[in-house]
């Protein structure tokens, strides 16, 4: 998860010189889901609830001057953002309810096929893998990760011992 945060905040700062475009949602901005708001340069805030919900997004006394909890539920896809400028901006993003999205997804499915085992291939799945006969481990399948043997714990060292003369002996 640190690699992964890392990476992304090199690719919003490095990546917009080479027109990388990184998109965050976000349903409650009063949750720190989306972590390095700062590095994202532009913000869109759609229907809020509160003014509070507004500053959080647009940042602070940005209430007055876009008053994105003001938008009506009927205005759906209607939102403001800040643009080169400074000056905010209102915005209109199209908006699909959800019955159409029903109706579009019954139109056109999608093609996709998914398949299911069988009792006997379930049953198989279940049994641990067989010995190899040459002795040689199993190669992993293509995608699945290699199953290692855990470690044996280490045994702790032992401490030189003096001999009678004041030696000390390994």
């Amino acid at each position: 998860m640190k690699k992964a945060s890392r990476l992304l905040s090199e690719v919003l700062t490095q990546g917009r010189a080479l027109g990388v475009v990184v998109l965050a949602c976000v349903q409650d901005p009063r949750k720190e889901t989306v972590g390095m708001r700062g590095l994202f340069t532009q913000a869109v805030a759609l229907r809020q609830l509160t003014s509070t919900e507004t500053r959080l997004v647009l940042g602070d006394g940005v209430a007055q001057a876009a008053p994105a909890h003001k938008i009506l539920l009927s205005q759906q896809g209607t939102g403001w953002m800040q643009d080169e400028t400074g000056a905010f901006d209102k915005v209109r993003a199209d908006y699909w309810p959800d019955d159409l999205i029903r109706h579009a997804a019954e139109l056109h499915p999608s093609p996709v096929t998914v398949l299911i085992p069988t009792t006997q291939q379930a049953a198989e799945d279940t049994l641990p893998p067989s010995a190899n006969p040459l002795g040689e481990a199993d190669p992993a399948p293509m995608g699945e990760p290699r199953v290692r043997k855990p470690r044996a714990p280490r045994k702790p060292r032992q401490r030189a011992q003096e001999s009678h003369d004041g030696d000390v002996a390994a």
